[in-house]
């Protein structure tokens, strides 16, 4: 992965920050709850994110999502054109999504980590509770009594249905 796309992981900058030997052209370690099938996905987005000055330099955006990508010298289509390509980006189904969103808290990549929990808020919203352990496979454990106690001290979260 290219230096300024491996930058907007914070966990790796503090490395490297930390570390200022670090061999810029050498191979890091990434710890082992990162599968191999998802960092391809990581380094696309990373690499997609990667802003670098003049002089070839990694810059690092406080920015999130698609803003992250987005400098002052930007187009106001460019930053649409991002704003799309992260949107494509995180179609996609329940578990590489969930594989990714973890990635991205645990190498403390925000834009990308913001962008999937986005993409779960928006599959989630306006769904039932029992709709919702459906899609995130999320078995439900309460008895018949406990499900209809918790219905019973919050019907407000429980419209009838019609």
């Amino acid at each position: 992965m290219p230096v300024a796309a491996a930058m907007l992981s914070t966990a790796i900058r503090k490395m490297f920050d930390k570390y200022p030997s670090i061999d810029h052209g050498g191979v890091i370690e990434l710890p082992h709850q990162i599968s191999s099938g998802i960092f391809p996905k990581v380094k696309e987005y990373c690499t997609k994110h990667a802003k670098v000055d003049d002089k070839g330099n990694p810059t690092v955006s406080t920015n999130t999502g698609a803003a992250a990508a987005a400098s002052s010298s930007s187009t106001d289509d460019e930053e649409e054109d991002l704003k799309n390509w992260d949107k494509e980006f995180v179609n996609m189904e329940v578990k590489p999504l969930h594989d990714l969103l973890l990635v991205a808290h645990l190498l403390d990549i925000k834009g990308l980590f913001d962008i999937t929990c986005r993409k779960v808020a928006d599959m989630l919203k306006g769904k039932t509770s029992e709709e919702m352990r459906q899609i995130l496979n999320i078995r439900n454990d309460f008895t018949e009594e406990e499900d209809k106690a918790i219905k019973e001290q919050n019907p407000w979260v429980f419209p009838d249905p019609e």
